[in-house]
């Protein structure tokens, strides 16, 4: 995520966590040091987050659920891309009901590049 600053969504992902949801967060080294950014947040709750160690900016805006639902857009998690940007948003779902060879393939290939994030910044 390159920004995430936006206390709704900070928020529920404290009570999925709670829920026992596993929750991993890479973000942007800059922005999660911004004065607004949820990094210290989600620190202090114990969500495991780290941030991205590529040079340049981790512009990536990926939320895989359940390995099931995937978000991917230009939508920063903030206040702004909720009520004031142009933003966008796409979901694919995999389930019973739409479930097909192209959702399941293209949430893979974001999958494994996710991991391929967190095992590279967490070495």
């Amino acid at each position: 995520m390159y920004s995430f600053i936006y206390e709704p969504i900070a928020e529920a992902i404290i009570r999925a966590k709670n829920r026992g949801v596993k929750i991993r967060i890479l973000m942007d080294k800059v922005q999660s040091q911004g004065k607004y950014s949820k990094y210290e947040f989600f620190l202090n709750n114990e969500i495991a987050i780290i941030q991205d160690k590529h040079a340049g900016i981790m512009h990536n805006k990926i939320a895989i659920m359940d390995e099931e639902i995937l978000f991917t857009d230009s939508y920063n998690w903030s206040k702004s891309a909720e009520e004031r940007n142009q933003e966008n948003l796409l979901e694919f779902i995999d389930d019973e009901v739409i479930k097909g060879e192209i959702e399941e393939e293209i949430i893979k290939i974001y999958q494994e590049r996710l991991d391929y994030l967190w095992e590279f910044n967490t070495k």
